[in-house]
């Protein structure tokens, strides 16, 4: 193992080819880093809800809670009660959360929204419902998002199933034999050789295929338009990229993927750099508490491969000087209790060493080949 000191001393003396070659034969580093920054589980964090084989049946349950609690709302505001409907949940403690009287008039319009959807047989996204509520309401914007949460969770339910959607998501798929099928009957084929849009995660009901690595990217114009996938070797693939950062919803999609593949290794490659650990760290433990959005839940199993610094010696791409928002942004990041050891490694080795983007290697012959036997040592972990 070695010390930040010796790997200081060697970064400067890149010369030595020797020592490159010994961090890339004896595979992923582990600095002895004084002080260690302690591992954690992740706090506060929510069980992710599985979309049912049945949307039907779920939005027959959320009609079924909705219709109560305008029942028993409007008992409440007619009889000046102080508390009455039981049926919110608060969505950290998972306790029920009462309705006092100065928000039940909010919480009714919000109900009764919500079951225009339900007449209309329509959907709305967070913005337009708010759109909807503002002139309604005297909730801020996200104290309407609070109590539509936990009116999901006094329902034991998705949002989708109050028929409150997320807005469409940016990301783009490319899988060696997937098709996803959709509540609507829909079947959404995917190409090996090119992106297409992802749907919504709640409406996905289930896939057809095979599955047995997933790859998120930043780059899709280059990585989901090559050749990957083709190769026999590979077995069966998907590469999955967000629109320039990770959205909602990519992250769900790819927790609803990893949980229909159980067996398929959930991996990420992004740059060697602050912005490539925030894009690892939103798949990984998902995004919470965003305006407008509702949480989106991580992957557990998703694993970081890259890009590393000890990769620049095979790629010869030559790390650059960080910035000082850069050293600033890795400091904070080694405060983080949750990260995992190795990421921990990795972002010491950025700290010291500068940044490096994967764009740098794509002129590289041998980057391809070099991407390929990251994913298939991954697979056999």
């Amino acid at each position: 193992m070695l010390t930040v000191a010796e790997f200081r001393a060697a970064i400067n003396a890149t010369a030595d080819d020797n020592f490159w070659k010994e961090l890339v034969a004896n595979g992923p580093l582990h600095l002895d880093c004084t002080p260690i920054v302690a591992v954690n589980a992740r706090e506060g964090s929510i069980p992710p809800t599985i979309p049912p084989t049945d949307p039907d049946a779920s939005r027959a349950v959320g009609l079924a809670h909705l219709q109560l609690a305008a029942q028993k709302l409007a008992e409440q505001i007619r009889d000046d009660d102080l508390v009455a409907f039981p049926g919110l949940r608060d969505t950290k403690t998972t306790m029920p959360r009462p309705v006092y009287l100065r928000t039940a008039q909010d919480l009714q319009s919000i109900v009764n929204a919500l079951l225009d959807l339900f007449r209309t047989d329509s959907f709305a996204t967070l913005p337009d419902l708010w759109d909807i509520l503002k002139e309604q309401t005297h909730v801020s914007e996200a104290k309407m998002v609070g109590l539509l949460k936990s009116l999901a969770a006094g329902a034991g339910q998705p949002l989708w199933a109050l028929r409150v959607v997320r807005e469409p998501p940016k990301g783009t798929m490319a899988a060696t034999d997937l098709v996803a099928v959709l509540a609507s009957g829909e079947r959404v084929s995917f190409s090996a050789s090119a992106g297409t849009l992802i749907p919504r995660a709640e409406e996905v009901v289930r896939f057809e295929g095979a599955c047995e690595w997933v790859l998120v990217v930043e780059d899709k114009e280059r990585l989901l338009g090559s050749d990957m996938l083709n190769e026999p070797k590979m077995g069966k693939g998907v590469l999955l990229a967000g629109n320039s950062q990770p959205d909602a919803g990519t992250i769900e999609l790819l927790r609803v993927i990893a949980d229909k593949f159980p067996t398929a290794a959930i991996l990420g490659f992004f740059d060697a750099a602050p912005d490539g650990v925030r894009f690892a760290s939103a798949y990984k433990y998902g995004i919470k508490n965003k305006k407008y959005a509702a949480d989106a839940q991580g992957c557990d199993r998703f694993e970081w491969i890259g890009l590393f610094i000890e990769d620049c010696y095979k790629l010869r791409v030559r790390a650059k000087m960080l910035e000082e928002a850069d050293v600033v942004a890795f400091d904070n990041m080694l405060r983080k209790p949750n990260y995992p050891r190795e990421w921990l490694d990795q972002i010491v080795l950025m700290r010291i060493a500068g940044y490096a983007r994967i764009e740098d290697g794509y002129g590289r012959d041998d980057f391809m080949a070099y991407l390929h036997e990251k994913i298939l040592r991954a697979c056999e972990a």
